[in-house]
């Protein structure tokens, strides 16, 4: 048994989903430690996918039967979903009041 998360730190946008899986028989639990959500289970030889729609750090431990000492953490940063379009709107606009002199500051 290798209960491990393959990436300890995760940076994600609102809106993206993330997939455990378990490569082990035995089932284990992910606890947000901050009790933001449920419990999530992961049955042997299975898989799991959350969708994080709300912004925020969710700091996950991973629980399995016959476990000593503290749980495996996973810390996942929710942020706001920037997407490409808006942001390249918000450049054209920034040209623009460049280029008229507009004073945004």
């Amino acid at each position: 048994m290798n209960y491990n998360f393959g990436e300890p730190n995760e940076q994600i946008n609102a809106g993206d989903a993330l997939e455990w899986n378990n490569y082990d028989d035995d089932t284990f639990t992910l606890v947000e430690m901050n009790q933001k959500m449920a419990n999530i289970t992961v049955r042997g030889s299975g898989r799991t996918t959350y969708i994080f729609n709300t912004t925020g750090t969710y700091k996950f431990g991973l629980f399995y039967n016959g476990m000593r000492g503290d749980p495996k953490i996973q810390t996942i940063a929710v942020k706001v979903n920037e997407k490409p379009d808006q942001i390249l709107i918000q450049q054209i606009f920034d040209q623009i009041r460049k280029i008229s002199g507009v004073n945004t500051s």
